[in-house]
């Protein structure tokens, strides 16, 4: 998704040092600038946590239920949610119900980008059904999860900037090789395996989903390689 209609980007703070690495990526080189523009904007992104606490409660709530049927199974996750109106459901019904209910409303531009992130997320997943959910590695979800959020709240803010002066064509290449550095940081660099047999089994304590976010971010922010 590109910039909201209406939306005005922010340009405050670490927001402006960001808006400029960007500029300076567009009139220069991809390679050379993407590393620089990748982290500015997480800097700015770890100084405004708007965007990211709406996300972490979002993926708070996701693996929420993902972790209570598999530690109490469907029926009994059901009861506890008042959802017992879904026994006997398809698993798609009982996914379906539950996406809509426990993502983000959608009303603000935080909730919008949230629930984008995850759909994006469970798209490249291929979950379907609450069993797919429940039976998709918790530690792959949680870095697509990371990956999709991260590019699409770099794309809400800065795509137009890139489409008002670059062609379509170069504007779409740009923010493919955008997405492809992201996503190689997400989930070459990123750690969570600490959480293994610890905090995933919280996991739906939304404090400890901010707590990825923010070293996501963090080692957005630190990273130095280049874009291979």
């Amino acid at each position: 998704m590109g910039t909201s209609k209406g939306y005005i980007a922010p340009t405050q703070g670490e927001w402006s040092k960001a808006k400029r690495a960007v500029t300076k990526m567009i009139n220069g080189s991809i390679s050379d600038e993407l590393p620089s523009v990748i982290r500015k904007y997480a800097t700015a992104v770890s100084s405004d946590s708007a965007f990211a606490n709406e996300f972490s409660n979002a993926v708070a709530n996701l693996l929420g239920i993902s972790k209570s049927i598999r530690v109490n199974g469907l029926n009994n996750t059901l009861v506890e949610y008042d959802k017992a109106y879904l026994i006997g459901k398809s698993a798609k019904e009982i996914w379906d119900e539950l996406f809509d209910e426990y993502s983000s409303g959608g009303s603000t531009k935080e909730e919008a980008l949230a629930n984008d992130a995850l759909s994006n997320a469970i798209n490249r997943l291929n979950i379907e059904t609450i069993d797919d959910l429940v039976n998709c590695d918790q530690e792959i979800l949680l870095k697509e999860l990371l990956a999709s959020f991260a590019y699409i709240l770099f794309a809400f803010i800065y795509e137009e900037q890139i489409n008002k002066k670059k062609t379509p064509q170069q504007a779409y290449y740009i923010m493919k090789e955008i997405e492809r550095y992201i996503r190689s940081i997400i989930f070459m660099d990123v750690d969570i395996s600490q959480l293994r047999d610890s905090d995933f089994i919280n996991i739906s304590n939304s404090n400890v989903v901010k707590n990825v976010v923010e070293n996501a971010y963090n080692t957005m922010k630190y990273y130095y390689g280049g874009v291979e």
